[in-house]
């Protein structure tokens, strides 16, 4: 009902035509917010796209007079020069940045070294559901199985050390602790954190795991709340099992 009466409309920016109707947007906006995630950040030395594509919108917002504020993100690892260069921009043309760590906060304020009024620490996004969860009840099992939901990232897909090292640590609390794995991506899409799990899960004993796929956020929460511990790789999932109550250890 809230959304509703706000008018709250979303659009896709899939295809062209799709594109073309998110362009449009920036003529009837008044202004434009980007939220959520750490995405400033190089994931390799002198791949930008990401932070290209931010700063793209900014520039074409600003060109319009619109202002655009980036509200609770991060600031990860920058690798070149290049990068540091295009990100230091970013902080500069957005009308307000809202930082959900102060790590991000105060590596803003030595890159800008000078207007930093623009800046504050606030917190992850999913500090949003708070109200709805914090009163839900977690589903309890009397199976004696322990269940244990491993959230990880699909950008590690490709480390192979630390693909092995987390397959070694839950084969291990598989085999002690009678567990069964449940891995949970919290982020699906093109970068799927599920590619992650797989090649994790690629070597677990057969049926001590199980790779979970949603439609919806509230899907996703209903197999966090049956779990008895989480192993978080994002700061949402480590948030989400603080909110639920659920015992959980951040990597």
């Amino acid at each position: 009902n809230k959304l509703e009466s706000a008018r709250t409309i979303v659009y896709e920016s899939v295809g062209l035509v799709d594109r073309l109707n998110k362009m449009s947007l920036l003529l009837s906006s008044s202004a434009a917010v980007w939220g959520g995630g750490t995405c400033l950040y190089e994931p390799d030395p002198g791949m930008l796209q990401g932070v290209e594509n931010i700063y793209r919108n900014i520039s074409l917002f600003k060109l319009f007079g619109r202002p655009y504020l980036l509200w609770d993100i991060g600031i990860g690892d920058i690798k070149t020069n290049a990068g540091f260069e295009l990100i230091r921009k970013i902080l500069l043309k957005s009308a307000h940045v809202c930082f959900r760590d102060r790590d991000s906060l105060e590596k803003a304020v030595s890159m800008i070294g000078g207007d930093t009024v623009r800046f504050l620490s606030g917190g992850d996004l999913f500090f949003l559901s708070k109200e709805i969860l914090e009163n839900v009840k977690i589903n309890v099992s009397d199976s004696g199985e322990f269940r244990i939901g491993f959230c990880g990232v699909n950008h590690y897909k490709d480390d192979e050390g630390l693909v092995s090292h987390n397959r070694e640590t839950l084969a291990f609390l598989v085999k002690t602790l009678n567990a069964k794995i449940y891995f949970i991506p919290f982020h699906q899409g093109d970068l799927n954190d599920n590619e992650f799990h797989k090649k994790i899960a690629d070597g677990l004993p057969k049926g001590s795991y199980e790779i979970i796929d949603y439609e919806t956020i509230d899907e996703g929460l209903s197999v966090m709340k049956g779990m008895d511990f989480i192993i978080g790789m994002r700061l949402h999932s480590i948030v989400s099992a603080d909110i639920l109550g659920i015992p959980n250890i951040a990597l």
